[in-house]
């Protein structure tokens, strides 16, 4: 599989071609009212905002699409057993990704030689049998998926911490996964999920008996899904210390719909299940929420402020994750990042600017389409005095002063509307926004 880590490039260059100058950005957006930040005030704004987009049948339509398209990965699709050749490709395409993009660690220091051959060696290629028997398992908390089986960061530019090129993306609780290969000091499992494949903590992961073991987990009985951070707690007293975030899906218990099967993993390492109730009933539902534009954007302003995480960094996400979050919430599988978004949902390019692209875009669905640019997607909220609003996860704005351009940090999830950026050599998010996203209605037909 071709890996999408240039993405991390288009970031970097999209931050500017040298390491610019990052400053904390300011607390408050301009033209952003207190009232904005409220759900209601865009949802009252909508003229039809419990029509469904997407029916449960339709989505169900929508993942087998993706999945055909390789857009997600159909887990059940992988075979019994995997050659030595396949999985020596895989992991060989890591690593010559290595020595491209990991050239500095923490605190700006050059890597060497030795950091690259202990990543090689902890790979543990020589291992391999000519025929790999997959094993299967589910994440028993949220946990990275990496590029490699280190906890080491590495980034392209010297002091860049934020940007782990190692930091592939975040696995919710109860995700399935296939269990592919382990590294040399026993700590590490290759996996493929639903969104990609990588190196997952053996430690946040209960192997399963069997494939059908993970697999009638969502099968059998109605799924609750959460829409909030919750905390569980055993049903029978007694604290469960990890917490289930925005889409987690869990097995409700028979005859319940708050008591689930909560994934745990034991002593020995094997999946088991402890009957759990949330702390925050409020914030679990049972099944997902209706495809709406009110779900939709409630969702999103419930991840309001939430910090920005390149990667699944620290347990948070970036900007494509942010929509994933919200579009699980609401039953859609959605792929993992933003070219993939891009080529999963109908969409329409701009080819003008002006007054003329303002109307477009005051045109647009509230909370059924998304503004893209490359490398950033934003999920749209309305218009207001003639300005489109956003809501999005957003690393930091562009700005430009007596020195030149710098970056002016957010980290965290906004409301804003598109001048961000306005005067800076890279231009505003108007000027750069370039395609819309849409739910349901395809406005290229």
């Amino acid at each position: 599989m071709t890996r999408k880590y240039w993405m991390l490039f288009i970031m970097l260059g999209l931050l500017g071609a040298s390491a610019p100058r990052i400053v904390e950005g300011p607390e408050t957006m301009p033209y952003v009212e207190s009232g904005m930040r409220t759900p209601e005030f865009w949802i009252n704004r909508v003229p039809a905002p419990d029509q469904e987009l997407f029916s449960p049948a339709e989505r169900k339509r929508l993942k087998r699409r993706w999945q055909e398209e390789k857009l997600i990965r159909d887990l059940s699709q992988l075979p019994e057993k995997i050659s030595r050749r396949q999985l020596k490709t895989w992991l060989t395409e890591d690593y010559n990704y290595l020595g491209r993009a990991a050239r500095y660690g923490p605190n700006g220091r050059r890597w060497e030689a030795r950091d690259y051959k202990s990543i090689k060696d902890n790979v543990n290629c020589e291992t391999l049998q000519g025929s790999n028997l997959v094993d299967w398992g589910m994440t028993v908390r949220r946990t990275a998926l990496r590029l490699f089986p280190t906890l080491k960061t590495a980034s392209v530019k010297p002091r860049d911490e934020e940007f782990d090129v190692f930091s592939h993306s975040g696995l919710r609780l109860a995700e399935p996964v296939a269990l592919l290969h382990t590294s040399a000091d026993g700590e590490w499992y290759y996996i493929a999920s639903e969104t990609g494949r990588g190196w997952a903590r053996i430690r946040d992961i209960g192997k399963a008996g069997s494939r059908e073991q993970v697999f009638e987990y969502r099968r059998t009985g109605e799924l609750v899904v959460v829409g909030a951070e919750v905390y569980f707690s055993r049903e029978h007293g007694g604290k469960i210390q990890d917490s289930a975030r925005m889409g987690c899906r869990l097995r409700a218990a028979r005859n319940s719909d708050l008591t689930v099967h909560f994934p745990r993993r034991n002593d020995q390492g094997e999946l088991i299940f402890l009957m759990a109730v949330p702390r925050q009933p409020k914030d679990v539902s049972p099944g997902t929420r209706p495809c709406t534009p009110r779900a939709i954007i409630e969702q999103a302003f419930r991840l309001l402020d939430q910090p920005y995480g390149w990667g699944g960094a620290e347990g948070y996400g970036d900007c494509s994750e942010f929509i994933r979050r919200v579009g699980l919430a609401c039953g859609l599988d959605f792929p993992r990042n933003t070219v993939k978004l891009g080529r999963a949902l109908p969409g329409k390019t701009f080819n003008m600017s002006g007054q003329g692209k303002q109307s477009v875009l005051a045109a647009l669905p509230a909370g059924a389409s998304f503004l893209y640019l490359q490398g950033h997607v934003m999920l749209v909220l309305g218009s207001e005095n003639q300005r489109t609003y956003v809501i999005h996860n957003l690393y930091g704005i562009h700005a430009r002063d007596s020195r030149g351009d710098y970056i002016r940090r957010v980290g965290r999830v906004i409301v804003s509307d598109l001048s961000l950026g306005a005067g800076s050599r890279r231009g505003s998010l108007f000027q750069r926004v370039d395609r819309a996203l849409f739910l349901g209605t395809d406005l290229d037909k």
